[in-house]
């Protein structure tokens, strides 16, 4: 009887330190959640970006697209994303680009203020008139107030 009892006990520590592994055991890293699947549909990426900044910090910023009438008929518009770069930042660190703005079909110019001591690095994407009608972004192009007196 004693021989049964001893042999419970064991099977349940063992079936409660079982559970107990499969609760904590994993990598510790915890990702992004990932979007659901939708379909997508790929248009074109902006190229030609060029930018002019003036002695006051403004910036007009520039870009080219596709001279397809049936690609342009399917852009609403272009999302303009920007990435500040600081002067105490590493030369290998990732930069982080944020949407800053948007600008409708067929504009494809941006304007905006540059504070002093700050660089920002600026890409551009299309995007269509259904959800999932994106581009590629284009290449980055940085952004650099002259800081002469």
């Amino acid at each position: 009887m004693r021989q049964i009892t001893y042999r419970f006990q064991i099977l349940f520590i063992m079936a409660g330190a079982g559970m107990l592994l499969c609760l904590c055991a994993g990598c510790g890293k915890e990702g992004k959640p990932l979007p659901p699947l939708e379909k997508t549909t790929y248009l074109p990426a902006p190229f030609a970006l060029s930018a002019n900044v003036d002695d006051t910090g403004r910036a007009i910023v520039t870009w080219k697209y596709t001279d397809d009438p049936k690609i342009q008929s399917q852009v609403k518009g272009f999302h303009i994303f920007a990435a500040p770069v600081r002067p105490g930042d590493c030369k290998d660190c990732p930069l982080i680009f944020t949407k800053i703005a948007s600008v409708s079909m067929p504009k494809m110019k941006f304007v905006m203020e540059i504070p002093k001591q700050m660089d920002y690095r600026i890409k551009v994407c299309a995007f269509g008139f259904g959800t999932g009608i994106i581009s590629e972004e284009s290449p980055s192009i940085s952004l650099v107030q002259d800081r002469h007196p």
